[in-house]
């Protein structure tokens, strides 16, 4: 894994954000198959989780070839196949197919109706770890927690100053936070509260 960022971005901070906006686009796309009535081929689907992420080919690792690979491991070939998987298409698939699996099993209630995501930052954080790496699970961490603080505007307290805007948290709010992730963690997303600044990295979480 080789980081092309400056000393005022964490690692993969240069596209981050637009990578998990286009975890997103993706979940929405598989969302709006299993909800048609039309019969969609399974390489037409590629194609349309393809061009979700052949941004990162185009305008991101032109610039730093060589670099990262992981991220756009077969982008330019149309349909994923056992022998020449399209890694990101594939990471958003399966989460999304597991997450049906999974949810089916746990919920109190039957239904056909419904549509159970994965968590994007999930799919990013195995998006960023480099398959052949196991370390590099270090840096998709940090490139994720930095987001969920970011879209938060929560900080660790330290003596360094924050943005401004930004909230400090220490260890009571985190555990805290921590107690109210587990309490809401069955209930059903639109019931949730509005998260307060110190449990935003938590709540973030939940929701993403």
């Amino acid at each position: 894994m080789k980081s092309n960022h400056n000393n005022s971005l964490p690692p993969y901070g240069e596209f981050v954000p637009k990578l998990l906006k286009s975890i997103f686009k993706a979940l929405s796309v598989l969302c709006v198959n299993a909800k048609s009535e039309i019969c969609v081929t399974s390489q037409d689907l590629d194609e349309k989780l393809r061009e979700c992420f052949i941004w990162l080919d185009k305008e991101y690792f032109p610039i730093h070839r060589g670099t990262n690979r992981h991220l756009t491991l077969n982008l330019r070939s149309k349909k994923s196949t056992k022998n020449n998987p399209i890694r990101i298409v594939e990471l958003v698939k399966q989460s999304f197919i597991e997450s049906q699996q999974e949810a089916k099993k746990r919920i109190e209630y039957k239904t056909d109706n419904a549509i159970f995501l994965p968590s994007p930052l999930y799919i990013l954080y195995q998006a960023l770890t480099v398959p052949e790496e196991p370390q590099s699970r270090a840096y998709a961490s940090i490139a994720c927690r930095t987001l969920l603080f970011q879209y938060a505007k929560i900080h660790p307290k330290t003596t360094v100053k924050i943005p401004e805007g930004w909230k400090p948290f220490d260890e009571k709010d985190v555990m805290n936070a921590h107690q109210e992730f587990l309490t809401y963690a069955g209930i059903v997303i639109t019931n949730l509260h509005q998260p307060n600044q110190a449990s935003s990295c938590f709540s973030f979480t939940l929701l993403l």
